[in-house]
């Protein structure tokens, strides 16, 4: 669907309904120790016009900015990443916390992490599922992983579904995990303003301490 919303060049639309919804979500829910993540495309993100629309109505709203993550999809390539930073840099100014998300899984590189001053980095959980097959490939990430840490990134893990790989990313070197063994969606908030459903993960941990 992102794929197709991307070649229909109706990203900045689609990222503008998702964020209404999930706004509209944190605004009716009571519970405010819920914290949402919502993804924006690297094309919105990097486009002054297209942002413009997203980060015009998030400056509106920058009081839910601690319970809101804004994560950058990287299905397709950033190639402006001069514009694209200067949206991560307003965003982190509003007070939100920005971040990669599925780093390594698609068009992502080091480039990346060179030219978008993020607070996070989600490696994505192919590159997880593989810890410890290859020596050669733990050694590699190992270094992304302390690359991103010497820039003041912290680095998440995607898809922890067994205690032997949430050792195995602890060992590695990941700030935080994400995943099934972690904590599974047990309950949801339903906005009052719209129909969206939104997992609460109950029992997560935030870190590996």
């Amino acid at each position: 669907t992102v794929t197709m919303v991307e070649q229909l060049g109706m990203e900045a639309s689609s990222d503008l309904a998702v964020t209404l919804k999930v706004i509209s979500a944190l605004q009716a829910e009571k519970d405010k120790s819920i914290h949402v993540a919502v993804n924006i495309s690297g094309h919105t993100i990097a486009s002054p016009q297209s942002f413009g629309l997203v980060g015009g109505f998030l400056t509106r709203h920058r009081a839910l900015a601690p319970r809101l993550l804004i994560e950058i999809t990287e299905t397709s390539e950033i190639t402006d990443l001069e514009s694209a930073n200067k949206a991560v840099s307003a965003l982190r100014e509003m007070g939100y916390r920005v971040g990669l998300d599925d780093f390594g899984a698609g068009a992502a590189s080091l480039n990346y992490l060179h030219g978008l001053a993020v607070d996070f980095v989600k490696f994505d959980g192919s590159l997880v599922k593989k810890l410890g097959a290859s020596e050669r490939d733990d050694t590699l990430l190992r270094g992304m992983l302390k690359l991103c840490s010497e820039l003041g990134m912290h680095t998440i893990a995607e898809c922890i579904e067994t205690e032997e790989q949430a050792e195995l990313a602890r060992e590695i070197g990941f700030d935080y995990g994400q995943g099934f063994f972690l904590g599974k969606p047990e309950s949801a908030f339903l906005s009052r303003a719209s129909s969206f459903l939104f997992a609460k993960r109950k029992g997560s941990k935030e870190h590996w301490g």
